[in-house]
């Protein structure tokens, strides 16, 4: 720093040692703010086998709430008072039979969320699903 400093006294006249400082002041700050951006852009690797669902007890898992959320919203529309409580009822009903607490389901969302490709396929499988089970019910 000290040779880029006697570079510009001794090379540019119309440069003050004012300015030179000022500038570099500047470039510490630029310097500082990309470093926090390139920071914050860091994701952090999640544990797949610990903390994240395998795809296919996502999808079940997924299916079924999406089944239930149709079932609270038809009550909620028929006047069902405890309709969030049938809800509620039954997703930690779900989540207590597949030994999955809230904190593992939203990771596993986030975690795949991240991949959209993946999160893509998972819906993709859900909608197969629900569409052989429309035609199951349609042939009763």
């Amino acid at each position: 720093m000290l040779i880029f400093v006697w570079l510009i006294n001794n090379y540019c006249t119309n440069i003050t040692k004012q300015s030179v400082y000022q500038y570099l002041c500047e470039m510490k700050v630029i310097g500082i703010f990309f470093l926090f951006i390139l920071t914050s852009c860091y994701q952090k690797n999640v544990n797949t086998k610990s903390s994240v669902l395998d795809k296919n007890t996502l999808v079940f898992l997924l299916k079924e709430i999406h089944l239930y959320d149709s079932e609270y919203k038809i009550n909620k529309q028929n006047g069902i008072s405890n309709a969030q409580l049938i809800f509620k009822n039954k997703c930690d009903s779900l989540f207590t039979t597949h030994n999955v607490n809230a904190k593992k389901f939203n990771s596993s969302i986030k975690f795949y969320s991240n991949m959209p490709e993946n999160l893509e396929d998972i819906y993709s499988e859900i909608l197969n699903q629900l569409t052989k089970e429309k035609t199951i019910l349609n042939q009763q």
